[in-house]
């Protein structure tokens, strides 16, 4: 709750996950950034859920070389 306290407006969060990080680990992260579970229950009973971060994006942090490119870009040689 502390990141969309300081984005409310916000409905997209990135995700840098490390090289290591197992599969299931990645989704329990995706499916508690996306919903919160109120305490409030619905007219059904069933528990009412807010949006947080519905938009989940994942991202990479790539190396900047010695040469000045980036690792992992693909690069385009000579670009205007």
């Amino acid at each position: 709750m502390k990141i969309k306290k300081e984005h409310p407006k916000s409905d997209t969060i990135l995700i840098k996950p490390e090289d290591e990080i197992r599969y299931e680990i990645l989704v329990d992260i995706i499916d508690h950034v996306r919903v919160k579970q109120l305490e409030e229950m619905d007219k059904d009973g069933n528990p009412k859920m807010m949006d947080l971060f519905p938009v989940a994006v994942f991202t990479t942090l790539n190396k900047v070389l010695p040469d000045g490119g980036v690792e992992g870009d693909g690069g385009v040689e000579d670009a205007p």
